[in-house]
Formats: C-alpha cells, structure tokens, sequence
C-alpha cells in the first residue's frame, strides 16, 4: 500500500514533468557571499511560471571531497541544485531573489546562473553581475538570447555538418561499389574472350593436324574402293569377246569397229 501510494505521490509527478539542473555562480568581489536564503523561480510565457523554488542543502548537489554542510554562495564559488518542474519546454527569465535571514553578511553578489535541462542537456544562461542587497533583494534576469542562439547554431551546424558527411560517404560507397562491379565485368569479359579465343584456335589447330591424315585415308579408301569396283573376274578369251562385242554394240557410231577393239590382245 505505501509502494503504491509513493508511485502516486512521487513518481507520477516526476515522470510527467522536468529535471532541472541549477548552477549558481557567486561573485569574486569582497563579501560576495551571503549567508541568507536564495529563492528562485522560473517563467515560460506558454506556460507561465512555476513555484518558487529554495535552493538549500536539501535539493544541492554535492560534489566530491566536499562537506556536506559547507556554507552555500561562498565567495567565488560554484554551487548546484536539482528541481523537477512541470513542462517548460524552454526558459526566457527567471526571478532571483533572496531573504533577511541574517542582517550580517545578507548583501550577495549574483554573477550568473546557468539553468541545464537534465533530459536533453540544454542549457539556458543568465547573467546578473549584481548584488542584491536589502534595498532590492530581488531581481529579474532574462535570458542571454544571443548565447543560446548561438549554441543552437552551433548544434545546427554540427547536424548540418553530419549529414554532409553521412551523404558524401553514401555516394563514395555507391561510386567505390559501381566501379568494383564495372571492373569485374571487364575482367570477365576479357576472361570469357581469352577463353573462346584459345577455344577457336585449337579447334583450328587440331583441324588442320588430322587433316593430312584424313585426307590420306579418304584417298586410300577411294582408291581401295574404285580398284574393287573396277576388278573383274578372270574371263576367257570367248568370253572377252562376246563382252567386247556387246559394248561395242551399245555403243556402236556410224564408223566400223577398228581391230583393236575387236581384238584387244
């Protein structure tokens, strides 16, 4: 029950709204510090102001080797807090403003506050430079315009400078990728012509080596072949005749047959 009443209480609250980072710098001039209470409230013109906010030992930030109950806005010193506000977004002035705690040692001199946003680091800068004494214990300080413009420039020109970086390496990639893939198809078309060159010109090679032999072989072969066409049996002389006879009368001309022809041998 205490759990679920601390989550309603407590966390609900804190996660719905901002953490605020206070950096308050004191004076280096004699008695700069102050021994009173510092009161600090924030304004926003969309959503007004928040409450006004103590900066004491409950809500400082203690650094190391640093005692827990040191006096705070020391001369010349440092010191830090935490608040949680509702959303602000962004800040454009702040009331400062401090009480009579003590007569002696009251009068403070405010040099600058810095006010870091704890989410997403932005930083508002304030700067006073001037005391607050018992006839004006308060002051109202706007924000240093031109620093925070300027440190938004800074980040827009650092965002600026990132993406120019982030596309030029995009394109030497694509153009190292284009020339890589141009280059291997080169070689491979080289490799591929190499290649059908060497095919061409052994196949031409081995033409030209089995030919002669092809050639004598079909020769061979001719000749085998017109002598065993051209072989007749042996015939006698009658035979011969009659052989002789017949030829001549397929193929008979106007002229008688000569000797020879009638008898050959």
């Amino acid at each position: 029950m205490l759990t679920f009443l601390a989550f309603i209480f407590f966390i609900i609250p804190y996660s719905s709204g901002e953490e605020w980072i206070i950096h308050v710098y004191t004076g280096t001039e004699s008695f700069s510090g102050t021994d009173s209470n510092i009161f600090l409230r924030l304004f926003n013109s969309k959503y007004g102001y928040t409450n006004e906010y103590k900066l004491t030992h409950e809500n400082v930030l203690i650094g190391k080797n640093i005692f827990p109950l040191k006096n705070l806005f020391e001369y010349g010193e440092h010191n830090r807090f935490r608040i949680f506000t509702d959303e602000l977004g962004s800040i454009e002035k702040i009331l400062v403003r401090r009480d009579d705690f003590l007569s002696i040692q009251s009068d403070w001199l405010l040099d600058r506050i810095v006010i870091e946003n704890n989410h997403d680091r932005i930083k508002f800068t304030f700067k006073c430079d001037c005391w607050l004494r018992k006839e004006r214990p308060y002051i109202t300080i706007p924000v240093l315009s031109d620093l925070h413009s300027i440190d938004k420039n800074k980040s827009s020109k650092n965002n600026q400078t990132i993406l120019i970086v982030l596309i030029v390496s995009i394109a030497a990639i694509i153009c190292i990728s284009f020339s890589f893939r141009e280059c291997y198809r080169h070689n491979q078309n080289r490799h591929f012509s190499s290649v059908q060159t060497s095919f061409e010109s052994s196949i031409i090679d081995r033409y030209h080596l089995q030919r002669p032999e092809q050639s004598t072989l079909q020769i061979l072969n001719e000749t085998d072949s017109s002598s065993k066409h051209n072989r007749h049996p042996l015939q006698s002389d009658d035979e011969r005749r009659v052989t002789v006879a017949q030829s001549v009368a397929i193929t008979s001309t106007d002229e008688p047959p000569a000797y020879q022809d009638l008898f050959p041998n």
